[in-house]
Parts: C-alpha cells; structure tokens; sequence
C-alpha cells in the first residue's frame, strides 16, 4: 500500500514538472515585437529585404513569409516599394537577424525649418 502511494506521488510530481517546462517553453518560443520607422535607403525583392534609415543606424530587415506590404493604406508588394520611401517596420528578432512581420508606407515626416 505505501510503495503504491509512493509510486502516485512520483508520477504526480513527474507530470506537474513536465506541465510546467512545457508552459515555460510557450511563454519563451513568442519573440517580443519591434517596431521602427524610417526612410527606405534600399529594396531587394528578389532576397526579400528591405534597408531601412532609422534615428541611429540602417537595418536590414528580411521579410517574414507572412509578412504584410501596405502601400497608402492598400495591399502592396515589396517591389512597390523604392529608396526613399517613408515607412513603418514591425519585425521580430530571431537568431541575430531582424525579421518584418509588416512594412507600411508612413506619412512623410513635416520638414523643420
């Protein structure tokens, strides 16, 4: 009879450890989202990326397969597109690289002066 409560236990213990390495690992497998606007310096369709001028620095972004283009507010494609564009980034950071889950044409930015 103890063997056989002891063996419950164990098994109970067991599953509420896997439950919980398995709740870990789905809150861990959603990567945080990024967002930057700026000026697109260049497009390349074909390797489906898009360097964009921010505050700081360029960044390449690669889109994602699922990737949204939107061009004034309508579906669009990455080859619409063109240097000097201003636009919105919304991407993902995985294994080093930033990834754009949606790109979409911005306001022009009013000039100071």
């Amino acid at each position: 009879m103890r063997k056989s409560v002891v063996l419950g236990m164990v098994v109970l213990f067991a599953c509420a450890v896997a439950s919980f390495a398995v709740a870990a690992q789905k809150k861990a497998a959603k990567p945080a989202s990024h967002h930057v606007t700026g000026e697109v310096v260049t497009v390349d369709a074909t390797a489906k990326t898009i360097t964009v001028k921010g505050k700081d620095k360029d960044t390449t972004f690669t889109l994602d397969e699922k990737a949204k283009v939107m061009i004034h507010g309508k579906a669009g494609s990455l080859d619409e597109l063109k240097a000097g564009d201003h636009v919105s980034v919304r991407y993902t950071e995985k294994d080093g690289a930033e990834i754009a889950q949606e790109v979409s044409t911005a306001k022009t930015p009013a000039k100071k002066g």
